[in-house]
């Protein structure tokens, strides 16, 4: 009998669907390839890591959709799939409740965790209501939608409405406390289909570790914010190393970038009043140690200058020298994955302070954002990303992380 190559089977109710989930796999490392037939899975399973299918279920009746998705699951179970994830949209359109059944049905599952949150698009869950940028989804050009409008935020209340499976709601506070032993709590009461808050990636990263450890692996939904945890957290791939973030810029735009990665990503930021950092520096230093434990934690980090009322030109030196003094203790102190340095003044002391006067160009993460090799010095051959304290949208710090974390060929 032939060995199955496939880990992860994915059925998506549309194409984009499938392929923005699939893309999250291959980042990872796995070799996915998306179908648009699940005839087409025995084709591909020995040489592909995630299989994706589109099943072109989303504007389908009740019955169809469940037909098609069973098939779909039906197939890739067949064909060796060990863990299932449902994509469902970030937006609640489709048949969910009725697809989540026939997966479970068709691979006889008891219990499944939905986490629809997608927080680099604004979309988290609250409560189990979906918001979009801040409003309730029925508040949203959504519920408008000429095709599929969304008239239910209320995702426990939506799945119900289309299953026969006993629905559960695990709240913010407890994801992010007590999260498994919850998830078992619900188990024992029999509640099949358990809706999970999340906010962040940080919280996106918990609920796929307490899958992995309740038992509940082998099958999971939500959108490609869950999917994106799940390699991590199955074994299917190394965690990366954090990402540290430098920035000594005090333009707006910078700061509405590091503040859109708190909100995403939830990092360990340290924030310095360029005032305070030139007068009493050593003090300052003081908190490069709460720094260094959260990298050494495995923690994303970012180190800024913030405040920049009444900081005047004539302190800058003295400011870019104290900020040299701040990379010097972190790069010989802790080892991370990439950095990224936001200012072109704080880029050259950066350079400086790690002993780098050679960086090659690898590739671009957005327009005028450069991503590069240091080929000498204290951290020679890790990667970093360089960005002017005017440039780039609101997500161009997330965009950096995330692209200096995806594994490369």
């Amino acid at each position: 009998m032939y060995q199955v190559k496939m880990k992860f089977g994915i059925i998506a109710d549309d194409l984009t669907g499938a392929l923005d989930t699939g893309l999250e796999f291959w980042k990872k490392g796995l070799k996915t390839v998306v179908v648009t037939s699940s005839l087409s899975i025995a084709e591909h399973a020995r040489r592909f890591d995630a299989i994706a299918v589109c099943t072109s279920s989303r504007l389908s009746s009740p019955r169809e959709a469940r037909d098609k998705v069973a098939k779909a699951a039906a197939r890739l179970k067949k064909h060796g799939a060990k863990f299932f994830y449902k994509k469902v949209d970030s937006t609640l359109r489709g048949n969910i409740g009725t697809e989540i059944e026939a997966v479970m049905d068709e691979l006889q599952i008891r219990t499944t965790i939905i986490v629809p949150a997608l927080p680099e698009q604004g979309r988290v869950v609250m409560n189990g209501n979906l918001l979009v940028d801040g409003k309730p989804l029925d508040k949203t050009n959504f519920k408008r939608d000429p095709i599929n409008p969304i008239s239910e935020p209320n995702i426990p209340a939506l799945i119900e409405g289309q299953t026969r499976k006993k629905v559960g709601l695990i709240t913010l506070p407890t994801v992010r406390e007590n999260l498994v032993r919850e998830i078992e709590a619900l188990k024992r009461r029999g509640v099949n289909i358990i809706v999970l808050d999340a906010v962040t990636r940080k919280d996106l990263g918990r609920i796929a570790e307490s899958i992995a450890k309740t038992g509940l692996s082998r099958l999971s939904c939500g959108s490609s914010g869950l999917a994106a945890e799940l390699p991590f957290a199955f074994g299917l791939c190394d965690r990366p190393q954090p990402t540290v973030v430098l920035s000594g810029s005090l333009n707006p735009v910078t700061k509405a970038q590091i503040m859109k990665m708190e909100k995403t990503l939830d990092p360990f930021v340290v924030k310095f009043d360029p005032k305070f950092f030139v007068k009493r520096f050593n003090h300052c230093l003081k908190d490069l140690d709460k720094v260094l434990e959260a990298v050494k934690g495995g923690q994303d980090t970012v180190l800024c200058l913030w405040n920049g009322e009444g900081f005047y030109k004539s302190e800058k030196d003295r400011a870019l020298s104290s900020f040299r003094r701040v990379v010097r203790k972190i790069t010989s102190k802790e080892r991370f994955g990439n950095l990224v340095v936001v200012g072109g003044e704080t880029a050259s002391q950066a350079c400086r302070a790690m002993g780098t006067n050679a960086i090659e160009i690898e590739d671009e993460v957005d327009l005028g954002i450069a991503c590069a090799r240091i080929l000498n010095g204290k951290l020679k051959g890790i990667r970093i990303v360089t960005k002017a304290g005017g440039f780039g949208e609101e997500n161009a710090l997330v965009k950096a992380v995330d692209f200096l974390k995806m594994r490369r060929r």
